[in-house]
């Protein structure tokens, strides 16, 4: 455990009292036990919201081979619009999300194995940042056949369907600018589009 570090060799010459060193790339030794049972959220800014963008960070080890995150909010998953690996840490930044409860996950490709990162957060906006669009959303045609369009939206964002009672039926990616979603399957009657915290009933026919 203690020989955990990196190596290289040197090749040195005194030939005709001419002095030369030549250095090899350093090379890590790893040792496995090096790596933690369970990755955890970094102390700061431990799920933090900056102006629309919502930053996640995690200690993280030297020389790791890669990091892959995604968010998932009832079935729907996002991938981080900015990531960074650094020495110690790894960070990622996603668009503004849906308000609500979700599910974090990072995992760590590692020379001695991976580790995962999987933890239930509350994504929670302050007042003013909460209505992210400034335009008017419309949900149409109404009533429907089966197929509609939500007007003025932004990814990363979730829109739910549910029916009379509350109960949700689907939920939804939302696209930036429009999004089409398709109700084809779905029972003849009234339903909720949810939106950015906002409600819209929609007839299916």
């Amino acid at each position: 455990q203690t020989d955990y570090e990196r190596y290289y060799v040197v090749v040195r010459s005194n030939h005709s009292g001419f002095h030369s060193s030549a250095y090899s790339n350093r090379v890590r030794l790893w040792v496995a036990d090096y790596l933690p049972t369970h990755l955890k959220l970094a102390e700061y800014p431990n799920p933090a919201i900056v102006g629309k963008t919502y930053h996640v960070k995690v200690d993280g080890y030297s020389d790791v081979t890669k990091y892959s995150w995604s968010y998932s909010q009832e079935g729907v998953s996002f991938s981080p619009e900015v990531g960074n690996e650094r020495e110690n840490e790894t960070w990622a930044t996603f668009g503004t999300l849906s308000a609500g409860t979700g599910v974090l996950k990072v995992t760590m490709a590692h020379p001695c194995g991976t580790r995962d990162l999987t933890q239930t957060i509350e994504v929670q906006y302050p007042t003013g940042v909460e209505d992210v669009t400034a335009t008017v959303v419309t949900v149409y045609p109404n009533p429907t056949s089966g197929i509609v369009k939500v007007s003025n939206t932004q990814s990363n964002q979730v829109i739910r369907v549910m029916d009379v009672t509350g109960s949700l039926k689907g939920a939804f990616k939302a696209q930036e600018g429009t999004t089409t979603i398709d109700l084809t399957g779905y029972a003849k009657g009234t339903y909720m589009v949810q939106y950015n915290g906002k409600t819209y009933k929609v007839i299916k026919k």
